[in-house]
């Protein structure tokens, strides 16, 4: 009995696969999915996997400000041929640093936190950008001159 419950507990645990979408294919969804609904967002960007120039990818990521903003959802989830999208919503001030944090990667995201926090300050994945004494940082580009000293293609963003 013990062994049949243990048997039952891999099989529960056991960390699911990811599949993987060849990026000229996510690109193209990605790309019919903005054109199919374009006339909800004022502006609207692939991001994550794809930006990043990964020849593989698990999902599709997007940042979008939309012309009726949506009641406090910050991430709209579908699929379109099999293929996961998520949606971050912004507005015009967080737009930007959205932009930066779902381009990603995970560990870059991580490094410029730590960058941040060395300097006393923060960085808002929420998109509220760069927080210093001298005030907010909005822009990808100047949150990333701030912190690094100069604009990472998104391709090399490991």
């Amino acid at each position: 009995m013990i062994a049949e419950i243990k048997k039952w507990w891999f099989v529960i645990d056991m960390p699911k696969e990811k599949t993987l979408f060849d990026a000229n294919l996510a690109r193209k969804v990605a790309e019919d999915y903005i054109k199919e609904h374009i006339d909800q967002y004022k502006r609207v960007e692939i991001v994550g996997s794809l930006r990043r120039g990964k020849p593989q990818v698990h999902d599709i990521d997007l940042v979008a400000i939309p012309i009726y903003p949506q009641d406090k959802k910050k991430i709209v989830t579908t699929t379109k041929e099999g293929i996961q999208i998520d949606m971050s919503l912004a507005n015009e001030s967080t737009y930007e640093c959205i932009k930066l944090i779902r381009t990603g990667s995970t560990e870059h995201n991580k490094k410029l936190c730590i960058l941040a926090k060395s300097k006393g300050w923060q960085l808002k994945a929420n998109g509220e950008g760069l927080i210093t004494p001298q005030g907010i940082l909005h822009g990808e580009r100047e949150i990333l001159i701030a912190l690094v000293g100069r604009y990472i293609e998104p391709r090399d963003r490991i």
